[in-house]
């Protein structure tokens, strides 16, 4: 199990190199253009970096209480800079620790949830979320006429490429 989450980190970090090295040769209008019901790939990257930033400092028990869920549709360029830098941090940070660590129960306590499981849950929860969301992109790329090759993300190419 420990390796197969070690696995997960890279994989994550890896699938957001991808993405972001693609998305930086798009033009910034595509990036902030809002598609109908899904919003645009600048909010998500956006919502993925705060989402990351939150469960890694939860799962380093950093005090979160003056934490900002909130995001704009300005500036793709800093974003994908952002979540680029975040990325680095957030895969060294979560490969330090030890098996007993991961296994350490942590209590959330926030106004949308309430829940007491191993970090290394709540960490497979922060690699599943950000994967749901990446798997967006393309559909709003595609929604806004976009006809290029989107890279593939997916676990199962991630171990191929290994």
């Amino acid at each position: 199990m420990y390796q197969l989450l070690f696995n997960q980190i890279h994989f994550n970090h890896r699938a957001n190199q991808k993405l972001l090295t693609f998305l930086k040769q798009l033009d910034e209008a595509l990036l902030i253009r809002q598609a109908p019901g899904t919003g645009s790939v600048n909010l998500i990257l956006k919502h993925i970096l705060k989402a990351q930033e939150f469960w890694t400092a939860f799962v380093y028990k950093e005090d979160l209480s003056g934490f900002s869920w909130a995001v704009d549709n300005e500036n793709p360029a800093q974003a994908l800079r952002d979540l680029e830098n975040q990325n680095e941090t957030m895969k060294n940070r979560l490969l330090q620790w030890s098996e007993a660590e991961l296994e350490e129960v942590l209590c959330l306590k926030q106004a949308w949830a309430q829940s007491a499981f191993q970090r290394q849950e709540y960490i497979l929860h922060l690699i599943h979320h950000s994967n749901y969301h990446r798997g967006q992109i393309p559909i709003i790329l595609r929604s806004l006429a976009y006809t290029g090759i989107i890279p593939n993300t997916d676990y199962h190419f991630f171990l191929l490429e290994q």
